[in-house]
C-alpha cells in the first residue's frame, strides 16, 4: 500500500511486481486488489509491475467533493499517479465494473496508454439499454457503479458481513 497525497487529498495504490513492463490496474475492488503469491510469481517472470489506484472514495483514497466531479476526479488521480511515479507510457488494464473509469482514463491521455486489456470487463456502459440484458445482481452493481458509487460500495460491505455471518472466510 502506497499513498500519494495530492492536495488536501490522497490517493491510495498498491504496487506489484518490480518489471519493467508497467501497467495501469484499474480495479474493481473495494480494498485492494491483493493476489495469490501463485500470481505475483507469475507477474515477476512475465517482468511486469501493475500499479493499483483505488477510486476516490475506496480504499484509502480521498472521496471526491462532490458525485458531479467524481469521474474528473478518477481520471486526474490517475493521471496525477502516473507523473508522480514517471511513468509517461503503460498499458492499462481493466477489471469488471471498472471499464467507464479506465475508458475516460484512456481517452484523456491517448498519447500515455499502449493498450488495453479487459478482464471480466465490458465496454463501458454509455446508456441504461445495456442494463436491460443484464441479471440483477450485475444490474444492480453496473447502476450502482454507474450513478452511485457509494451505493455500491455499501453493497458489497453488506454482502461480505452477509457472507461472514453465513460461515463464509472471515
Amino acid at each position: 500500500l502506497h499513498r500519494l497525497k495530492r492536495g488536501a487529498r490522497q490517493i491510495a495504490y498498491y504496487v506489484y511486481g518490480k518489471g519493467s513492463r508497467r501497467v495501469l490496474f484499474i480495479h474493481g475492488f473495494l480494498q485492494g486488489p491483493f493476489f495469490t503469491r501463485a500470481f505475483l510469481d507469475h507477474i515477476d517472470r512475465a517482468d511486469m509491475q501493475l500499479i493499483c489506484p483505488s477510486r476516490p472514495g475506496f480504499g484509502y483514497t480521498s472521496p471526491a467533493p462532490d458525485r458531479k466531479s467524481y469521474e474528473q476526479f478518477v481520471i486526474d488521480d490517475a493521471l496525477a499517479l502516473l507523473d508522480a511515479i514517471d511513468i509517461s507510457k503503460c498499458t492499462i488494464a481493466v477489471h469488471q465494473l471498472s471499464s467507464n473509469h479506465a475508458y475516460r482514463i484512456a481517452l484523456a491521455a491517448p498519447e500515455r496508454f499502449t493498450s488495453m486489456l479487459m478482464i471480466s470487463a465490458s465496454p463501458p456502459l454509455t446508456d441504461d439499454g445495456y442494463m436491460a440484458h443484464m441479471d440483477t445482481a450485475t444490474r444492480v452493481a453496473a447502476a450502482a457503479a454507474r450513478y452511485t458509487p457509494s451505493v455500491l460500495k455499501l453493497i458489497n460491505q453488506m454482502g461480505i458481513a452477509t457472507y461472514r455471518k453465513d460461515g463464509g472466510p472471515e
